[in-house]
C-alpha cells in the first residue's frame, strides 16, 4: 500500500508538471519568409535590398507573432523586398514602380521601401516613402504588417498546423524507449521503482487518456 501511495504522489507531481507545461505553451507563431523577389528563376537583389531584408528580419524577430523561416517553400506567408531607393536630397521628379498588379509613384530624392506580401495567390503591397532612415522604413513595414495581421487573424489561423492537445504524449514521444513504460522511466528517472511496467503504464493511461491514441 505504501508503494502505491508513493507512486500516486509522484504521479500527481507529473500531472501538475504536465498542466503547467500545457499552460506554458507559447502562442502559435505564424511562419513567415522575408527575402528578395524572384522572377523567372532570377533573384532581384542588390546591396540595398539585402540590407532592408536584414532590417525587416530584425524587426520581425522581436515580434512574438512571427516565426522566421529560411526558405519560402516552407510557408505560405511571404514578404518580398522589391526595392529601396534614395537619391540626393536635391533630386526631383518621380518614378513609377510596379508592385504586384499596381504601380506606385515614388518621388525621387526620398528614402523609401517597397515590399509585397504574399499569401498564396493573395498580394498586398506595403510601401513607404520619406521614412527618414532605413531602419525606420523597416519598422513602419512591420507595424503595417501587424495591423494587417489583426484584421486577418482568423483566416491566418487556418494556415498553421494546430498545436497538440496532449503535451504529455509530445514529451514522451521525443524520449528513447520502445515501450510506454520505458519512456516514462526515462522522463522520471529513479521514480516508480516499485511498479512493474504493466502497472506503470496502466497508471499513466488512466491519468492521461490521450496517451491511448
Amino acid at each position: 500500500m505504501r508503494s502505491w501511495r508513493l507512486a500516486l504522489l509522484a504521479l500527481s507531481g507529473s500531472i501538475v508538471m504536465s498542466v503547467h507545461f500545457a499552460d506554458a505553451q507559447p502562442v502559435e507563431r505564424i511562419a513567415i519568409f522575408v527575402g528578395p523577389q524572384t522572377r523567372d528563376g532570377f533573384v532581384d537583389i542588390d546591396r540595398g535590398v539585402l540590407d532592408s531584408v536584414k532590417d525587416l528580419r530584425n524587426e520581425l524577430e522581436g515580434d512574438k507573432r512571427f516565426r522566421l523561416v529560411p526558405k519560402r517553400e516552407q510557408v505560405r506567408l511571404v514578404l518580398e523586398v522589391l526595392s529601396r531607393g534614395a537619391t540626393s536630397t536635391n533630386g526631383g521628379g518621380a518614378v513609377g514602380v510596379p508592385i504586384g498588379t499596381m504601380t506606385f509613384v515614388l518621388p525621387v530624392g526620398t528614402i523609401g521601401i517597397a515590399t509585397l506580401l504574399h499569401v498564396g495567390t493573395y498580394e498586398k503591397p506595403i510601401v513607404f516613402q520619406n521614412c527618414g532612415s532605413w531602419g525606420h522604413c523597416a519598422k513602419l513595414v512591420a507595424q503595417d504588417l501587424d495591423t494587417w495581421m489583426d484584421a486577418n487573424a482568423v483566416t491566418l489561423a487556418g494556415l498553421e498546423p494546430k498545436g497538440s492537445d496532449c503535451p504529455m504524449a509530445d514529451g514522451l514521444q521525443a524520449l528513447p524507449g520502445d515501450t510506454l513504460a520505458a519512456k516514462i522511466r526515462v522522463m522520471h528517472p529513479g521514480s516508480y521503482g516499485n511498479l512493474d511496467d504493466a502497472r506503470l503504464e496502466s497508471l499513466f493511461l488512466t491519468s492521461f487518456p490521450c496517451l491511448r491514441r
